[in-house]
Formats: structure tokens, sequence, C-alpha cells
């Protein structure tokens, strides 16, 4: 099955950015600074993964199912299938469609 980019991330600003790997700064219009961006990922998600390991504590704690709420394997398996179809199309002449094979019920 293959899945065209813009129904995995229908939205520009769904797709993660790079952030740069040293000191850096965001602006703005009208060049205003908006402050600094953490060349470290871990504290522009913090909160998020808190809120994932928490989720998960819960679930263990009440024995309810935590993977309703959480990535799960296939969401990886298509999160790698997008990463090959990305490192192909540097090279390729056009777009690259990502390949799935059918989702296991």
């Amino acid at each position: 099955q293959v899945v065209p980019a813009h129904r995995l991330f229908p939205q520009p600003a769904a797709a993660p950015k790079p952030t740069p790997a040293g000191p850096a700064q965001r602006w703005s219009d009208p060049a205003t600074w908006g402050g600094a961006v953490p060349a470290d990922f871990r504290p522009r998600f913090l909160d998020a993964y808190d809120a994932e390991i928490q989720a998960w504590i819960a679930a263990v704690a009440d024995g309810s199912f935590v993977a309703p709420r959480s990535a799960t394997a296939w969401d990886g398996y298509v999160a790698a299938a997008v990463c090959e179809a990305a490192e192909h199309s540097l090279t390729a002449d056009g777009p690259v469609p990502v390949q799935l094979l059918e989702r296991p019920r």
C-alpha cells in the first residue's frame, strides 16, 4: 500500500522541524527576538514526555490499556517507512512514495 506523504502530514506544521545543533535564536517579523531555541530536544518536549510516562504509569496502576492513547508498533513502522522514503528522495528525480505493507488487524 502506498500512502501519500500529505496523508501522513496533512499540514506542513505537523511535520517535525529540525533544530540547529548549537546556539540559536528565533526571530519573527518585524525582526523582533522571540527567544532562544534549545540545542537539545528535551526541553521542548519535556511536558509531552512527562504526560506519556504518567499515562503509562496510570494504565499499569489501574490495569487499563494505554495503547489507544499512545504510539504503537504500527506508528513506529510508518515513521521508519517515511524516513526511508525521505532518504531515498534525496537522490531521486521527483517525489518518492511511502511504501507500506497492509496494516495487521
